[in-house]
């Protein structure tokens, strides 16, 4: 049986942030030729905010949408569509405990068509809502009275906050979602060698092979006393000159991260994916961060994938100011 086509990739061109903490907006241009974006700023203006609002985002993953306060995300793409999510607070003066707030999605299509669909946080908890609210009267179950009319328990609450669900229709989220493809660096996760060898997308881009040299450039004099390599057959392996063979863990934090970003970057990943990186100068000695930048741009277009790192480090940026997206304190003075 032939696998189904895969939708292209679609790569994120520009990100717009309003309300980071409801005091910082950011315009976020990718750059796309380089392939390696690096945002910068001072503490508290949202670079890991909106990190995880992209991956929650794009993995259907609504829980960083709902805690990280942050009022709008509008994600455009390269075809020019753009994904505009807006996050409201929940003003329900009757209840003594607070509500999640809500998050309204919408997809703008280049040809003028618009999808929307409005995501709710608390549906399981709508009977309990209806009860608390002095202005709906319980009729039964599943019942309630509201405004003079008695309805179920989904189209009160509806009606309630003065909205009416979007309909998700042929799932135009998930169908997007399938052609964004994004990856949050962690050092703990690393794909089974198996799969890596078996994902064709993969070698498409660029051979196994050339993918293990440059993993191996990439780590050449990273460990003082040994070696991590990539065997076609069996994957990852680390050792120790004196001690043999060692597993990732007992490494320093340092080396565990250099080792996992860049096998992330070369195998964990398909093409056309977006790496998110939180600070990766985390542990790493100024020598290793002054070195990071190139090593990210050379295997980034060699494999065809896009990153979009944060950092406050000076050394990791180097030389290489044209990378960088400068997060500044405060609001625009004209909002988008």
């Amino acid at each position: 049986m032939v696998d189904p086509p895969q939708p292209a990739r679609l790569r994120i061109e520009r990100i717009s942030v309003d309300g980071v903490g409801h005091r910082h907006d950011h315009e976020i241009e990718l750059r796309y030729e380089d392939r390696v974006t690096i945002l910068c700023g001072p503490n508290g203006v949202g670079k890991t905010a909106i990190l995880s609002w992209i991956e929650g985002l794009l993995r259907l993953d609504l829980r960083p949408l709902r805690s990280l306060p942050i009022e709008r995300l509008v994600l455009r793409f390269c075809d020019g569509t753009a994904l505009d999510v807006t996050r409201t607070e929940q003003d329900m003066p009757w209840l003594d405990f607070e509500v999640d707030p809500w998050i309204d999605l919408c997809l703008r299509h280049p040809d003028g068509r618009v999808e929307r669909h409005r995501m709710l946080g608390f549906e399981d908890e709508q009977e309990d809502l209806l009860a608390a609210d002095p202005s709906v009267t319980r009729r039964g179950p599943e019942r309630w009275e509201l405004d003079g009319e008695v309805l179920g328990t989904h189209e009160a609450w509806m009606r309630r906050i003065g909205g009416a669900r979007w309909p998700l229709g042929e799932g135009w989220m998930t169908a997007l979602v399938r052609r964004v493809a994004v990856h949050r660096f962690d050092v703990v996760q690393r794909r089974p060698w198996a799969e890596v060898l078996g994902d064709s997308s993969l070698a498409a881009v660029a051979s196994i092979e050339r993918r293990i040299a440059l993993f191996h450039a990439a780590l050449e004099g990273v460990l003082l006393n040994g070696r991590a390599f990539v065997e076609m057959e069996h994957g990852l392996q680390i050792e120790d000159l004196d001690e043999g063979p060692l597993g990732l863990d007992a490494l320093s934090s340092g080396e565990q991260r250099w080792i996992s970003l860049f096998h992330a970057l070369l195998f964990d990943v398909g093409p056309g994916t977006l790496v998110l990186v939180d600070e990766p100068e985390r542990s790493m000695h100024v020598t290793w961060q002054q070195r990071l930048v190139g090593q990210l741009l050379a295997i980034a277009k060699a494999v065809d994938v896009d990153v979009l790192l944060a950092t406050h480090s000076p050394f990791v940026i180097g030389e290489r100011e044209e990378l960088v997206v400068e997060l500044r304190a405060g609001r625009a003075t004209a909002k988008r």
